[in-house]
């Protein structure tokens, strides 16, 4: 019985370690390389679709819900995260940050990383937190995190990690003109939180729900002790760096799916009159699971965006890569599916793009 035991455990420690994965088609999704027509970048077969009258913005896709945005000297980084843990080493074992490969895919970005005064997260999970204390130790230092209460506790426990107060004190919320812009230093760039929610992972179940509402003095080792938190969406706005009252490029950034509502428009929440959303950034992973089954075409019908950007799509449970050939989708999920019903979507017409990690947009 002993050694029965004993070699169960050896066998468990072996998978959770990363050093071998069984082949799981049930669980691993879609392979990539059976909707390369719809990715760009990566060897995806499909070109960003034109956009007329460009305003400088780079949007690069750094995998799951990280993304870096670029304007000349501006930049601002949304949730990265790199370091992939298999299924059974999320449940059986410590996770941790892995450095070299975050080193290998982020020095390229040094320079632009380097300006990043704001690195917002939408939630707690620690698919969005995980890498954070790594990347802004390596990368940007002068960066502030601005996320909710949750996240804010857990980074406590990192005592050179800036973090803003909490920002459900500051979000927009139902019936709308409620929200605080912040804006950077030069009054270039701002952004304002949305409160949100964050649809079931699977079959109804979220993972890690709850809050972390007391700070911590130890950075979780576990991925079930990033709890969600409040999630959050957020709008972003470039400002004409003349007038600084008006929005050159407006960004509305999801990374769970939800069906958004009116008052995720902000559009009574500017200075001079209404502005339409330039970019709508979504969630595919688990799009299904949002209420009423109307998602993504709630997102086309309210946003009303003149593109989309569609992240988060691959699985980010086997190792990072941005070459369609090693890419899968998250498991049951079903990216044809998604951006099928989006391009169904009426009444509002808008181009869309689902890059592979490391591809860079311009808009």
């Amino acid at each position: 019985m002993r050694t029965l035991i004993a070699a169960t455990t050896a066998a468990l420690l072996l998978i959770s370690s990363c050093a071998w994965r069984p082949k799981l088609k049930s669980v691993d999704g879609i392979a990539a390389i059976k909707f390369q027509h719809l990715l760009t970048g990566g060897g995806g077969t499909r070109l960003q679709p034109t956009t007329p009258n460009t305003t400088g913005i780079a949007v690069t896709y750094l995998g799951s819900g990280g993304l870096l945005l670029e304007r000349n000297d501006d930049a601002l980084l949304i949730g990265p995260f790199f370091s992939h843990h298999w299924y059974l080493r999320l449940g059986l074992w410590k996770v941790g940050s892995d450095k070299k490969l975050i080193d290998r895919i982020l020095q390229p970005q040094a320079h632009s990383l380097a300006n990043v005064e704001s690195l917002l997260i939408g939630h707690g999970h620690y698919d969005h937190l995980l890498d954070i204390p790594y990347i802004v130790r390596t990368f940007c230092p002068a960066a502030t995190v601005f996320a909710n209460k949750s996240v804010v506790n857990i980074l406590q426990a990192e005592n050179d990690i800036k973090t803003s107060i909490p920002m459900n004190d500051l979000a927009e919320r139902p019936p709308g003109d409620t929200g605080s812009w912040i804006y950077n230093a030069k009054a270039t760039v701002r952004f304002m939180a949305i409160a949100s929610h964050h649809a079931p992972n699977l079959q109804g179940i979220t993972i890690a729900k709850g809050s972390i509402d007391q700070p911590l003095s130890h950075f979780p080792r576990k991925s079930g002790g990033m709890k969600e938190g409040e999630t959050l969406a957020y709008m972003i706005d470039f400002l004409n760096p003349i007038f600084p009252d008006l929005v050159d490029f407006r960004i509305y950034y999801q990374d769970a799916a939800e069906p958004p509502t009116p008052f995720h428009t902000l559009r009574y929440n500017v200075l001079n009159g209404a502005q339409n959303i330039d970019l709508a950034i979504l969630c595919v992973a688990s799009f299904k699971e949002a209420a009423g089954d109307n998602y993504p075409e709630t997102a086309k019908q309210i946003l009303e965006p003149s593109h989309f950007l569609l992240a988060h799509w691959e699985n980010f449970f086997l190792p990072w890569a941005a070459a369609v050939q090693d890419l899968r989708a998250v498991p049951f999920t079903d990216p044809v599916e998604f951006t099928q019903r989006l391009e169904d979507a009426h009444p509002h017409g808008a181009t869309w793009v689902m890059p592979t990690p490391g591809k860079t947009l311009n808009y």
